[in-house]
């Protein structure tokens, strides 16, 4: 566990939001005509897919499915996201409506979905122009409105100047159906997310669409950065095979998605950020994805490019470090670097891959794992991976990577773990398989690959898979985990005297550091070290995305200046930071 010494933004603002989650009308579907898509045949031959099945849009009129909508108050942001299996030619971002009064203050946004008004959505514009709290918004549309019953309702704004949320969900929303929201603590971002035929078994199962919600929920928390990348985050939580239910036949959660920020100064409804899978720029519309690939991988892809989006999307320097896939997964890393096309995907799922004759048949331990689906997508490679955030390696540690996976089928390709330090050379094999290794039933269990030359330095890792020309030939993996074994403080203690290291050298994780002199991270480097002693009179100054990193105890005699967005760390939870000095943590607030 770490314990991290970091500044948290500060709270201020009072400018009220509103989401709704109304759910499509019938009547705007009827321009869907029934498709057929291909769907695995479990024959002889094991050709590529030869039957066909049509598209279940026999509860299309019940809507779209998952939405989330947010407000930062400090960086003065409103948007939305969401993900249906409705296909629209265009796109679903019509549903979120960003709004400004007429001198140009962000009020809030409606995220409208399932039975979805126009003139219901222009109700609640008004009465959020109006000025009502969020509990009232809902009070006034669901009274006026005959047709509550079939909709879902998510606001978040301001009461009397707190922030506060409130919700609805009709009770003739299509199963599973609920909606959560509140304040995220330390940020005061004020959030609401909604949905409606969520991933179930059954009419009497809660639980596989309730975390759904939850998933998104955890996944918008736990992520850093702008609220773009947190409702992008949110929505990598939902990723899951049928998330919306009606796409369980086409293994994805959805057919499109949306993500869009209205900032001050944007004009109404018209922000200046706004990706869509189906309305891209140069291109004409389209109504969703083809079958077998992921909208949200899609929208990611999209969001990294316009962004900028580094190397490292999220760096970890605390171990042991795990990805269970039970609430999110690592981000897809796009192998021909074209963000707009439909390419192949991993998925996260909790029961039998929907091709016969590959696949596991369950998660290895608890309740997702991550698999490719190898079905046929016309124009896509055969291969796709997924990748990790970075690793800070301790310099002077032995590190390990342990996995399981199931790679059963007739045509099932190479699963490689590879490794790139972003030094030029590129990705490296670690280890490899390639064909049929499993049984149906069987994983094989905690394979293990050192990472220990990449001690010292800061290693991303990825899982690439393949097929072998057919659908037969879905690889998996699951419960990843990242151990680090640093040595104890057998090293000798290295003294900064404000210009060198004696004995000379940057110091390792079995070191001991005093610091006789000031230091800077930013210009010094940052500091591993099994114990840190900052002398009086002397100053540790650690500015933004910089750290240090003590598996030990910390003593300040002198001054240790925190900066927003730097970080100290301390690894061993016995670990104690005695303060006979000065500790500062300062905090900055962006200009509006």
């Amino acid at each position: 566990m770490k314990k991290n010494i970091r500044p948290q933004a500060k709270i201020f603002g009072f400018i009220t939001i509103v989401t709704f989650a109304l759910v499509l009308w019938a009547h705007f579907l009827d321009k869907k005509t029934e498709q057929e898509i291909l769907i695995d045949s479990n024959i002889a031959d094991n050709s590529e897919e030869a039957e066909t099945q049509e598209i279940d849009t026999s509860r299309d009129h019940e809507g779209d499915t998952f939405s989330i909508v947010a407000f930062d108050p400090t960086n003065g942001v409103v948007g939305g996201a969401g993900c249906s299996c409705v296909g629209f030619n265009g796109g679903i971002d019509f549903l979120n409506d960003l709004i400004l009064d007429s001198g140009g203050n962000i009020l809030g946004g409606i995220n409208s979905q399932a039975s979805y008004s126009a003139s219901t959505q222009a109700v609640a514009r008004t009465r959020m122009e109006a000025g009502d709290t969020p509990q009232e918004i809902i009070d006034f549309v669901v009274a006026a409105d005959a047709g509550s019953a079939n909709r879902q309702y998510g606001v978040v704004g301001f009461d009397g100047g707190t922030l506060t949320t409130a919700g609805w969900s009709g009770g003739s929303n299509g199963h599973f159906s609920n909606h959560i929201g509140g304040i995220e603590p330390g940020t005061g971002i004020g959030y609401s997310i909604q949905g409606n035929i969520l991933d179930n078994d059954n009419s009497s199962d809660n639980v596989n669409g309730q975390d759904l919600l939850d998933d998104m929920e955890a996944a918008f928390l736990a992520a850093n950065g702008t609220l773009a990348d947190k409702l992008m985050a949110a929505m990598q939580g939902a990723k899951r095979v049928a998330g919306d239910v009606r796409c369980d036949g086409s293994t994805n959660s959805g057919r499109t998605a949306f993500v869009r920020v209205l900032t001050l100064g944007d004009a109404d409804n018209a922000p200046s950020f706004s990706l869509n899978t189906d309305a891209i720029q140069g291109q004409p519309t389209t109504s969703g994805v083809p079958n077998f690939t992921e909208p949200i991988d899609k929208l990611q892809a999209m969001y990294d490019d316009a962004v900028g989006t580094g190397f490292c999307y999220e760096t970890v320097n605390t171990f042991p470090y795990s990805m269970d896939f039970e609430t999110t997964m690592w981000l897809k890393d796009d192998l021909d670097t074209d963000p707009e096309d439909n390419d192949r995907s991993w998925m996260r799922d909790r029961s039998q891959t929907p091709s016969g004759s590959t696949g596991p048949n369950s998660a290895n331990q608890g309740t997702f794992f991550a698999y490719l689906e190898a079905s046929n997508v016309t124009g896509a490679s055969d291969d796709a991976a997924i990748a990790s955030p970075c690793f800070e390696i301790p310099a002077g540690s032995t590190a390990e990577i342990t996995f399981d996976y199931h790679m059963y089928g007739a045509n099932i390709g190479t699963l490689a773990l590879q490794a790139n330090t972003n030094d030029g050379s590129g990705w490296v094999t670690l280890w490899d398989r390639t064909g049929q290794q499993n049984t149906a039933t069987n994983w094989f269990n905690n394979e293990a690959v050192s990472l220990s030359a990449y001690a010292g330095s800061t290693v991303k890792l990825r899982f690439r898979a393949s097929r072998s020309g057919g659908f037969t030939g879905d690889s998996a993996i699951d419960d990843i985990n990242i151990t680090v074994v640093t040595p104890t403080c057998a090293g000798a203690t290295k003294t900064w005297d404000g210009t060198n290291w004696s004995p000379p050298g940057a110091p390792i994780v079995n070191n001991s550091v005093v610091l006789t002199g000031n230091y800077d991270t930013s210009i010094n480097g940052n500091i591993s070290a099994c114990q840190l002693t900052i002398n009086s009179g002397v100053t540790l100054t650690i500015p933004a995305n910089t750290y240090t990193s003590i598996s030990g105890n910390i003593t300040v005699d002198g001054t240790l200046v925190v900066e927003h967005r730097g970080s100290v760390v301390q690894t061993d939870d016995s670990a104690v930071t005695t303060n006979n000095g000065t500790i500062n943590v300062n905090l900055t607030t962006p200009n509006l």
